[in-house]
Protein backbone atom coordinates (compact mmCIF):
# COMPACT_ATOMS: atom_id res chain seq x y z
CA UNK A 1 0.00 0.00 0.00
CA UNK A 2 1.45 3.30 -0.64
CA UNK A 3 0.36 6.79 0.52
CA UNK A 4 -0.13 9.55 -1.34
CA UNK A 5 2.72 12.28 -2.07
CA UNK A 6 1.81 15.24 0.43
CA UNK A 7 4.79 17.22 0.24
CA UNK A 8 3.16 20.07 -1.28
CA UNK A 9 0.61 20.53 1.82
CA UNK A 10 4.16 21.33 3.76
CA UNK A 11 4.95 24.05 1.08
CA UNK A 12 1.65 25.06 1.40
CA UNK A 13 1.85 25.34 5.07
CA UNK A 14 5.13 27.51 5.04
CA UNK A 15 4.23 29.66 2.04
CA UNK A 16 4.27 33.53 3.25
CA UNK A 17 0.41 34.66 3.38
CA UNK A 18 0.44 37.59 0.54
CA UNK A 19 1.84 41.08 2.10
CA UNK A 20 3.35 39.36 5.10
CA UNK A 21 6.71 38.09 3.97
CA UNK A 22 7.93 36.92 7.51
CA UNK A 23 5.01 34.87 8.63
CA UNK A 24 3.77 31.42 7.09
CA UNK A 25 0.01 31.02 7.04
CA UNK A 26 0.37 28.25 9.57
CA UNK A 27 1.91 30.05 11.95
CA UNK A 28 -0.49 33.11 11.29
CA UNK A 29 -3.05 30.27 12.25
CA UNK A 30 -1.12 29.66 15.51
CA UNK A 31 -1.15 33.23 16.93
CA UNK A 32 -4.88 33.94 15.76
CA UNK A 33 -5.88 30.24 17.83
CA UNK A 34 -3.85 31.43 20.91
CA UNK A 35 -5.07 35.19 20.74
CA UNK A 36 -8.86 33.32 20.64
CA UNK A 37 -7.70 30.92 23.52
CA UNK A 38 -6.31 33.49 25.77
CA UNK A 39 -9.16 35.92 25.38
CA UNK A 40 -11.78 33.23 25.86
CA UNK A 41 -9.59 32.52 29.40
CA UNK A 42 -9.76 35.78 30.51
CA UNK A 43 -13.77 36.23 29.37
CA UNK A 44 -14.60 32.63 30.90
CA UNK A 45 -12.17 32.32 33.93
CA UNK A 46 -9.87 35.16 35.48
CA UNK A 47 -12.14 38.00 33.86
CA UNK A 48 -15.50 37.12 35.77
CA UNK A 49 -14.04 36.44 39.02
CA UNK A 50 -11.34 38.34 39.58
CA UNK A 51 -13.27 41.32 41.65
CA UNK A 52 -13.20 39.13 44.55
CA UNK A 53 -9.83 37.48 44.25
CA UNK A 54 -7.21 39.77 45.86
CA UNK A 55 -9.29 41.34 48.25
CA UNK A 56 -9.38 40.92 52.57
CA UNK A 57 -12.08 38.51 53.51
CA UNK A 58 -14.51 39.93 56.40
CA UNK A 59 -13.54 39.19 59.87
CA UNK A 60 -16.68 40.90 61.23
CA UNK A 61 -19.07 38.27 63.32
CA UNK A 62 -21.54 38.51 60.42
CA UNK A 63 -20.00 38.08 57.70
CA UNK A 64 -18.27 34.80 59.08
CA UNK A 65 -21.99 34.07 60.48
CA UNK A 66 -23.97 34.06 57.01
CA UNK A 67 -21.11 32.35 55.77
CA UNK A 68 -21.45 29.67 58.01
CA UNK A 69 -24.95 29.37 57.38
CA UNK A 70 -24.12 29.10 53.23
CA UNK A 71 -21.30 26.30 54.26
CA UNK A 72 -24.13 24.29 55.49
CA UNK A 73 -25.86 24.51 52.83
CA UNK A 74 -23.30 24.05 49.84
CA UNK A 75 -20.23 22.48 51.57
CA UNK A 76 -20.95 20.43 55.11
CA UNK A 77 -21.95 17.22 52.68
CA UNK A 78 -18.29 16.66 51.64
CA UNK A 79 -16.29 18.67 54.36
CA UNK A 80 -18.85 18.25 57.17
CA UNK A 81 -20.50 20.22 59.64
CA UNK A 82 -17.34 21.55 61.42
CA UNK A 83 -14.99 21.64 58.61
CA UNK A 84 -12.82 18.02 59.41
CA UNK A 85 -13.66 16.82 56.08
CA UNK A 86 -15.72 14.16 57.86
CA UNK A 87 -18.88 14.93 55.38
CA UNK A 88 -21.86 11.97 55.02
CA UNK A 89 -20.14 11.53 51.04
CA UNK A 90 -16.00 12.04 52.03
CA UNK A 91 -15.14 8.21 52.31
CA UNK A 92 -16.58 8.12 48.80
CA UNK A 93 -14.23 10.71 47.43
CA UNK A 94 -10.76 10.75 46.17
CA UNK A 95 -9.12 12.98 47.35
CA UNK A 96 -10.85 13.04 50.42
CA UNK A 97 -12.26 16.56 50.99
CA UNK A 98 -9.73 19.44 53.43
CA UNK A 99 -9.78 19.16 56.98
CA UNK A 100 -10.33 23.18 57.11
CA UNK A 101 -9.52 22.44 61.08
CA UNK A 102 -5.76 21.53 60.63
CA UNK A 103 -5.30 25.20 58.67
CA UNK A 104 -3.46 23.40 56.00
CA UNK A 105 -5.02 23.79 52.59
CA UNK A 106 -3.85 21.60 50.10
CA UNK A 107 -4.67 23.90 46.88
CA UNK A 108 -3.31 27.25 48.37
CA UNK A 109 -2.84 28.94 51.45
CA UNK A 110 -3.89 32.68 50.57
CA UNK A 111 -7.20 34.23 50.69
CA UNK A 112 -7.01 34.46 47.06
CA UNK A 113 -6.33 31.00 46.17
CA UNK A 114 -9.18 30.33 48.62
CA UNK A 115 -11.97 32.07 46.81
CA UNK A 116 -10.71 30.71 43.60
CA UNK A 117 -10.95 27.05 44.56
CA UNK A 118 -14.42 28.08 45.92
CA UNK A 119 -15.36 29.76 42.95
CA UNK A 120 -13.61 27.48 40.09
CA UNK A 121 -13.44 24.17 42.21
CA UNK A 122 -10.31 22.02 41.93
CA UNK A 123 -9.66 19.74 38.76
CA UNK A 124 -9.18 16.29 39.46
CA UNK A 125 -11.08 16.39 43.15
CA UNK A 126 -14.62 16.02 43.87
CA UNK A 127 -14.68 19.99 44.97
CA UNK A 128 -16.81 21.61 41.97
CA UNK A 129 -16.97 25.04 41.71
CA UNK A 130 -19.69 27.50 42.70
CA UNK A 131 -19.42 30.07 40.19
CA UNK A 132 -23.12 31.02 38.86
CA UNK A 133 -24.23 29.49 42.13
CA UNK A 134 -23.49 31.29 44.39
CA UNK A 135 -22.90 34.90 44.40
CA UNK A 136 -18.95 37.14 44.54
CA UNK A 137 -20.72 38.27 47.70
CA UNK A 138 -21.68 34.64 48.85
CA UNK A 139 -18.36 32.95 47.99
CA UNK A 140 -16.33 35.68 50.26
CA UNK A 141 -18.40 35.14 52.99
CA UNK A 142 -17.83 31.09 52.71
CA UNK A 143 -14.01 31.59 52.36
CA UNK A 144 -13.98 33.70 55.75
CA UNK A 145 -16.04 31.18 57.31
CA UNK A 146 -13.48 28.51 56.46
CA UNK A 147 -10.76 30.52 57.66
CA UNK A 148 -12.20 30.96 60.99
CA UNK A 149 -12.65 27.07 61.01
CA UNK A 150 -8.20 26.87 61.72
CA UNK A 151 -8.17 25.40 65.55
CA UNK A 152 -5.19 27.38 67.28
Amino acid sequence: MSFPDVGHLRHAASTPVTGDSDVTRGERRRRSAARLTFGLLVWVGVGAVSNAWGRPLPTDAAAIKRGGAIYAQNCATCHGLKGKGDGPVASSLTPRPTDFTSGVLRHGSTDEELVKSITLGIPSTGMSGFKGRLSEAEITAVAAYVRSLKKP
